[in-house]
């Protein structure tokens, strides 16, 4: 059985796993935590869960399938780790449409890694892959027009790793809990995105459920 693999908060417009629609008080929290095959619905774990993940990870990537809609006032969210009053890190779609991605924030990060701005102008209506991970030695992003072929959009060298002071709740399609929060204008397909940790599967957008 195909589940979409996610808790969402609010009215989202959906069309299969294609969600628009995103604001303040709409949107996608990361829905469960997949352990070699199986998949938990555990509600009181999937927030905590991947920020434990990734401060302790060699690798991970998180792939995103997106549509582009300009917006020149303001960043738009892709994905981020939400405190009560914004977000730490995020990866978003800036206000020239170009992807980038932000790790500067240190009251909740412990560390300030610091930010990647893409080099690729995206049109409107554009439909593309973005590629947010980190290495072991660098952080990196990439776009793709069909997720197989990439283009390096930027690096960051560090082996610094997240670090967590607090449990942190992961947004999709918006940058935060707070009245400052910038939605997704576009829409995101959960079908074509993913996360993986150390090479391995940890999050698929629809999850297929093993009874």
């Amino acid at each position: 059985m195909k589940i979409l693999n996610v808790v969402q908060t609010g009215t989202l417009t959906r069309d299969g796993a294609v969600f628009s629609g995103f604001s303040s008080s709409n949107y996608l929290q990361l829905g469960a935590r997949v352990d070699k095959g199986i998949l938990s619905l555990d509600s009181s774990t999937y927030y905590k869960d991947l920020a434990t993940a990734i401060t302790t990870a060699n690798s991970w990537e998180m792939v995103f399938n997106i549509q582009i809609k300009h917006n020149s006032s303001n960043g738009q969210g892709i994905i981020s780790d939400a405190t009560s009053y914004g977000y730490s890190c995020w990866l978003f779609l800036d206000t020239n449409d170009k992807i980038s991605c932000d790790m500067s924030n240190t009251s909740e990060q412990g560390s300030s890694i610091g930010s990647i701005k893409g080099t690729t102008v995206f049109s409107e209506n554009d439909v593309i892959y973005v590629k947010w991970g980190f290495s072991g030695t660098e952080y990196f992003l990439q776009s793709s027009t069909d997720g197989i072929t990439w283009t390096d959009e930027g690096q960051l060298s560090s082996t610094t790793k997240f670090t967590r002071t607090s449990n942190i709740l992961w947004h999709i399609g918006s940058n935060g809990q707070s009245s400052s929060t910038y939605p997704f204008l576009g829409y995101i397909d959960l079908s074509k995105s993913y996360i993986k940790i150390n090479g391995e599967y940890w999050w698929k957008g629809v999850e297929e459920l093993k009874l």
